[in-house]
């Protein structure tokens, strides 16, 4: 069984961003909506790996799969995230 190739992009720099590769900001964020399961995992104390792995039945998007996300759409760059995110935010 064969995987999908993935393409990681590399800055390049040009006049407009001042040779970085980069021009502006885009933010990477962790999205929580809070359905009926994820509600009565916190409600009746559950761990936080399981309320994680009731939320990702659902709509929940951590931190780390929109920044991997924005690296594979050539949004931002692996280096990029690894810079000015915290390791820890996107484990």
């Amino acid at each position: 069984m064969s995987t999908p190739q993935e393409t990681w992009y590399v800055a390049a720099g040009c006049r407009a961003c001042d040779g970085t590769g980069f021009l502006g900001r885009t933010g990477v964020y962790e999205l929580l909506s809070v359905d009926d399961a994820t509600r009565d995992a916190i409600a009746t104390g559950a761990s936080s790996v399981h309320v994680a792995a009731v939320a990702a039945r659902g709509s929940y998007r951590s931190m780390r799969e929109d920044a991997r996300t924005k690296v594979l759409d050539g949004i931002t760059t692996y280096d990029e995230i690894v810079r000015v995110v915290s390791w820890d935010a996107i484990r």
